[in-house]
């Protein structure tokens, strides 16, 4: 078949073009791509502090201690659960050594749960409530 003058096909109709439609999807994809990136980094890292941080042996222990601690569940009810540092914590990894305050509570009130390891003498497990600070270590 053969084309008329100005693009349309023989009968009068006139041809659609593509070019918008082309120029939206380059567009979208030069968007997506970093978009996705970038998300896919920032998650990538979530998880692996995040894991290196749960898989950690000192933290762990005072995650353990805490949430059995006797004065811990008289001061926030039972059950105690500690919360992930991301949600209102911090964390900092030095060389195989962590500072991580995480957030810890049951029915009756919040608390802080800090633990400090790798430093030597440096090194604590505690629970901090209001002005209330509870050694997790003076069990051992």
């Amino acid at each position: 078949m053969s084309k008329e003058v100005g693009g349309k096909e023989p009968g009068g109709t006139p041809q659609k073009s593509n070019t918008l439609l082309i120029v939206l999807v380059v567009i979208a994809v030069l968007i997506a791509i970093p978009v996705c990136g970038c998300g896919g980094c920032i998650y990538m890292t979530y998880r692996g502090v995040k894991t290196a941080i749960e898989g950690d042996e000192s933290f762990q222990e005072a995650q353990r201690k805490a949430e059995t601690n006797e004065k811990v569940k008289e001061l926030l009810g039972e059950p105690v659960t500690v919360g992930s540092f991301w949600n209102g914590g911090s964390y900092s990894n030095h060389n195989g050594k962590i500072d991580v305050r995480a957030p810890i509570n049951g029915p009756k009130g919040t608390g802080t749960l800090v633990v400090k390891s790798g430093f030597g003498s440096e090194d604590f497990m505690r629970v901090e409530i209001g002005d209330k600070i509870i050694d997790l270590n003076e069990d051992e």
